[in-house]
């Protein structure tokens, strides 16, 4: 499986930098890797709804805050999270979202979500996934080629190769994100009164 020094690498290898061995080795493109990579994984990771990045929890209503104008209630966003997909109430918890309306009025305030309805919220959101073994292999592409592009210019002074890398990791994160997509089964529903039709 890839290491973060192998993403680095990855990348490097787009700008024409000499190799990292070592990720606390004393280098100008260890240096470089080590400020912007950190930046990279969470802008890619914040781009698309990765499947394997999703994860979903029950948070309890918050003591710590007041809920803001026009809001029942606050609830604290978890500390690994990057992003927000979406907020629905306890009532729904067990159901498939996927096939039902979420009628929840919820945003976003800094280090909370405000929501009308108390009690309890479930949460589906983007986890900040550090660990380059639960990454997919387009993922480890498209993250490769944005940090080459955020190193092109430090590593080779290039801006025509910077614009090429932007448009090449645009194309990748769309591949990336639609392989991701696949990884889930489609549930087909049917209705009973269709069904029952066809056979009259």
């Amino acid at each position: 499986m890839a290491s973060t020094v192998d993403i680095w690498n990855l990348a490097l290898n787009l700008v024409g930098g000499s190799f990292v061995v070592d990720p606390l080795e004393e280098s100008t493109e260890a240096d470089l890797c080590r400020l912007h990579y950190p930046y990279a994984l969470d802008f890619v990771l914040e781009s698309r709804d990765w499947n394997f990045a999703t994860k979903r929890i029950e948070i309890a209503e918050s003591s710590d805050t007041e809920p803001v104008f026009n809001f029942d209630s606050s609830f604290k966003i978890p500390s690994d999270c990057a992003r927000v997909v979406e907020v629905w109430d306890n009532k729904r918890g067990n159901q498939n979202t996927r096939y039902t309306t979420n009628n929840l009025q919820w945003q976003q305030e800094g280090e909370y979500i405000s929501a009308d309805t108390s009690s309890q919220v479930w949460v589906k959101y983007i986890e900040k996934v550090e660990d380059p073994n639960r990454f997919t292999a387009s993922f480890i592409t498209a993250l490769s080629t944005y940090l080459a592009y955020r190193l092109a210019i430090p590593v080779s002074a290039n801006r025509t190769l910077k614009a090429d890398l932007i448009g090449e990791y645009n194309a990748l994160l769309d591949e990336a994100s639609a392989n991701d997509g696949m990884t889930g089964r489609t549930k087909v529903l049917r209705s009973n009164v269709l069904i029952g039709s066809r056979f009259r």
